[in-house]
């Protein structure tokens, strides 16, 4: 926790803010990290993303790059309680967390609440992953475009709307019963 940045740690990280990446790939293991930053990098058009292995570099990333998305994997926050550090980063981003199921309750309400994303690590998980990246990133671009977030067209009274769809068929109904 209270270990600093190498230098090199330090060179990367300054190299990515200055790109100001839209994805930002916290991970441990440096393994899983490249094949997820292998495959966005095909799918997003605007460069690499940026992987941080320590939660202290993913902070740093965050504060002062703007990101899109930010993926964190539970290992980077070794064992520590993952409510507070995932609120924190969802106030900058988007956040999609990768745990085992058995920690999907920690983070229930985040999740409820729509401030993040939970994906089970078991068997292949990198294509759900890769697919909550994607949506994320085409709701962010929504987001900051002239049309609109996707969900700007809902209107308040979407509940009315849902009752009087299946009311009204239902009237005819009953009338010619």
């Amino acid at each position: 926790k209270g270990k600093l940045m190498s230098a090199a740690d330090a060179a990367a990280t300054k190299a990515v803010i200055l790109n100001e990446p839209s994805l930002v790939l916290g991970f441990a293991d440096p393994a899983i990290a490249q094949r997820l930053a292998s495959e966005m990098e095909r799918l997003i058009a605007d460069g690499r993303p940026a992987v941080a292995s320590s939660l202290l570099q993913l902070r740093l990333l965050v504060a002062r790059a703007t990101p899109k998305v930010i993926l964190v994997d539970h290992e980077l926050l070794q064992g520590a309680p993952l409510a507070e550090p995932l609120r924190q980063l969802a106030a900058k981003a988007s956040v999609i967390l990768l745990a085992p199921p058995e920690r999907q309750a920690e983070v229930a309400r985040l999740v409820a609440g729509g401030e993040v994303e939970f994906v089970a690590r078991v068997g292949d998980f990198v294509p759900l992953a890769i697919g909550l990246i994607e949506r994320r990133l085409r709701w962010a671009a929504m987001s900051s475009s002239v049309v609109g977030p996707p969900w700007a067209e809902l209107p308040g009274d979407i509940a009315t709307i849902f009752r009087h769809e299946i009311n009204n068929p239902l009237t005819g109904i009953l009338g010619n019963a």
